[in-house]
């Protein structure tokens, strides 16, 4: 029996879609006290330019944790892009990152840069962050997409 070359290609091209699958999954977030950011509003990062506390009458689920927000309005602007304002690396330190290390980020100690949202485990661990911000978010983004890609 003959096969034609587009069906090899087919079912080759099928079975490596198949096999990358694992790397599409969602990214872990860090959660403490059962909430994302320690209950602290993502959205207020971005709109008061200061940690706000969340209120569990605001709430979210996404990427399998929950999120809270000081208002419904800022419940809604997260519910509709929430990418655009949870932190990177899943709110993870994100100097701890630079090392592919996973430490939990501190809702106190962040910078919102580039219109993105970044942790640190504490104040003096972000201002070391800081203190080579370009390097250190390329070297965490690279170590965040390696972690990923074996899920």
């Amino acid at each position: 029996m003959k096969i034609s070359r587009r069906i090899v290609t087919s079912l080759v091209a099928a079975a490596w879609l198949g096999a990358a699958a694992p790397s599409l999954a969602a990214p872990p977030v860090s959660q403490k006290n059962g909430y994302a950011i320690d209950g602290f509003d993502a959205v207020a990062y971005f709109t008061t330019q200061k940690p706000v506390k969340g209120q569990a009458a605001f709430s979210s689920t996404w990427r399998g944790a929950t999120w809270l927000f000081a208002s419904a309005e800022n419940k809604a602007k997260f519910d509709a892009t929430p990418e655009a304002y949870a932190p990177q690396y899943g709110g993870h330190c994100s100097l701890a990152m630079t090392e592919g290390k996973k430490s939990s980020g501190d809702p106190q100690a962040w910078r919102v840069y580039n219109g993105k949202l970044y942790l640190n485990g504490s104040p003096n661990v972000r201002d070391t962050w800081l203190f080579k911000i370009d390097q250190n978010i390329k070297n965490a983004d690279w170590w965040w997409q390696k972690s990923y890609a074996n899920l």
